[in-house]
């Protein structure tokens, strides 16, 4: 009982240790605003995002507001911020389909460990089969079979199993009409 106590008060302290930071970091903030004869400005960003600025190092100060951060940051830090967290439509055209298929299996990779759930493979697909998965709205990585180069394996949440089996069922039945 003890143990519980003495780790809810942990959290707890946690918790006020970084209200207090915040708190400063807010301050410290408007001081330098104020100095420079500026206003700070202020973003809604998801928790995601939010992780991404702590990612690198940005200075800021946020509010929680529902499932959400509204941040106070720097004018001059404007531009960075939004290049962070809105990653630009430039960028997406130069991705090759293996930039981003590498991309997806790390994403998948990292949610994988955070859950504790291992990742779900299927083997042999074909081609038509790995086109109508790319179509769908299902996030999976894909990858050549090793015996047979005409042939692909995908990788995915296990919570997507259904979904894959579904989409590929449809394949098949369209097939047999």
């Amino acid at each position: 009982m003890e143990l519980l106590e003495m780790q809810s008060k942990s959290e707890q302290l946690d918790d006020q240790s970084q209200r207090i930071k915040n708190q400063l970091m807010y301050k410290e903030l408007k001081e330098t605003a104020a100095q420079n004869n500026e206003k700070l400005q202020y973003l809604v960003i998801t928790a995601e995002q939010k992780k991404i600025l702590e990612d690198n190092c940005i200075k800021f100060a946020y509010f929680d507001k529902g499932d959400r951060f509204n941040v106070a940051f720097l004018p001059e830090k404007a531009e960075l911020i939004k290049k962070l967290i809105y990653p630009s439509k430039d960028k997406q055209i130069d991705e090759t389909p293996q930039k981003k298929n590498a991309w997806i299996y790390a994403k998948l990779k990292k949610n994988a460990a955070l859950s504790g759930k291992k990742l779900r493979y299927k083997a042999k697909l074909t081609k038509a089969q790995l086109d109508t998965l790319i179509n769908s709205d299902i996030l999976f990585a894909y990858f050549t079979n090793k015996e047979d180069k005409s042939l692909y394996n995908i990788a995915y949440e296990s919570k997507d199993e259904d979904k894959i089996r579904e989409v590929l069922t449809e394949l098949n039945n369209y097939k047999a009409l």
